[in-house]
């Protein structure tokens, strides 16, 4: 989406929420999801400032107050509110985002992908990181496959390597049962949520805008992207439903 079109966008968001005067935080579970963060700009539309990032959590404090909003971990009978979720298992997760959501006492939840933790590629999180984030009041681990291939262009039998491989993977490495997962790429079918509750998933986030309203959504659980453009007002009109008909 071009600067234009966001801001087309975020103009018409913003006129339906004020038109509804309501929030989907009423309804259920609005799960945000997150990538990397950087303290200086990126052309990477999943790569959010640090100060954005922060800027959007401070007023999300300040809207769930003023609206009687709560934050959540996502769990299988949701509850209504707000969660917040990253995926790959960026080291901006640990050193940026770690501190200032166990400061506010907000859950998040972390999928990260075997293939990025036992690479070279400083940006994600090795296992010894990888631990100290688990031990961060608030945080969950949960796997995000171990190639981050697209699930849904697999084979089953690929499809269940990837899957019982990245549980038991995080097991060995966090030495805690792992019970819920993402979708690499947001990629999924009836198939691949069969595998992935035979692999031993309770829960397993998707890349569909919605909100997760009771536990029959348990294995695809929709989510709200969250782009380096977006300011804090985007952000909350995210949250209430505002962005649900415009975003892909």
């Amino acid at each position: 989406m071009n600067s234009l079109k966001f801001r087309l966008a975020a103009l018409a968001a913003a006129g339906y929420t004020q038109l509804a005067r309501t929030s989907r935080t009423n309804d259920g579970l609005r799960v945000l999801m997150y990538h990397d963060l950087s303290h200086s700009d990126s052309s990477d539309l999943y790569t959010l400032r640090a100060e954005t990032f922060i800027n959007q959590l401070n007023r999300l404090i300040e809207w769930a107050d003023e609206n009687d909003a709560s934050f959540h971990f996502v769990a299988d009978e949701p509850k209504p509110g707000i969660a917040v979720t990253f995926d790959d298992g960026y080291m901006s997760t640990l050193q940026i985002a770690a501190p200032i959501l166990a400061e506010h006492r907000i859950p998040f939840h972390v999928y990260v992908s075997r293939v990025f933790v036992a690479g070279a590629d400083r940006r994600f999180l090795c296992e010894s990181s990888l631990k100290d984030l688990a031990a961060v009041p608030g945080a969950k681990i949960g796997a995000h496959g171990l190639s981050h291939r697209p699930l849904a262009t697999l084979s089953i039998d690929d499809q269940a390597t990837e899957l019982r491989g990245s549980r038991e993977w995080l097991e060995d490495v966090l030495q805690i049962r792992v019970h819920e997962m993402s979708f690499p790429h947001g990629s999924h079918s009836d198939d691949v949520v069969r595998t992935a509750s035979s692999a031993g998933y309770d829960i397993a986030c998707c890349s569909a805008v919605g909100t997760y309203v009771d536990s029959s959504q348990k294995m695809s659980v929709p989510r709200i992207d969250v782009w380096s453009h977006d300011d804090e007002a985007t952000v909350v009109n995210k949250v209430r439903g505002g962005w649900d008909w415009l975003m892909p």
